[in-house]
């Protein structure tokens, strides 16, 4: 007997996912797969390092932090004055 699972739309997660994407809104589309590994040019990476990625955020900060803006009004929640910046480093 194989398991089966059953999904169900979940009104909350549909409203955060909504919310993250429109921090990002006017990013310009990217499609296709663009970003490929080379393993004859460095056969010790790994794919975090050189493998598949997201396009490079095209957006000025300043839009950034207005569409964060724009998502926090919307949900009654405290503005930000700024962005941080989070730098991830393999290793």
């Amino acid at each position: 007997m194989a398991m089966k699972l059953k999904f169900k739309v979940q009104p909350y997660q549909t409203y955060a996912v909504e919310s993250v994407v429109d921090c990002f809104a006017g990013q310009p589309l990217v499609t296709g797969t663009s970003y490929r590994m080379d393993p004859g040019r460095n056969p010790q990476a790994s794919a975090f390092e050189e493998g598949f990625k997201n396009a490079d955020l095209a957006l000025p900060d300043a839009q950034v932090l207005a569409n964060i803006r724009d998502v926090q009004k919307r949900q009654n929640l405290p503005l930000s004055d700024k962005l941080a910046c989070l730098i991830h480093r393999g290793g």
